[in-house]
């Protein structure tokens, strides 16, 4: 059983690198209705 488990980490892990990018990403949280995002995000990437 934990060999199973074990090979799909390994498997799911493999999968990820391939699928992963160097792309820019960044998490808001609060309320999208009234989150001002443009304002928000030039916080960020200063």
């Amino acid at each position: 059983m934990v060999a199973g488990i074990f090979k799909d980490t390994i498997e799911r892990l493999k999968k990820f690198k391939d699928l992963k990018t160097s792309a820019y990403q960044y998490c808001l949280t609060g309320d999208s209705r009234t989150m001002d995002i443009k304002y928000e995000l030039s916080k960020k990437t200063k």
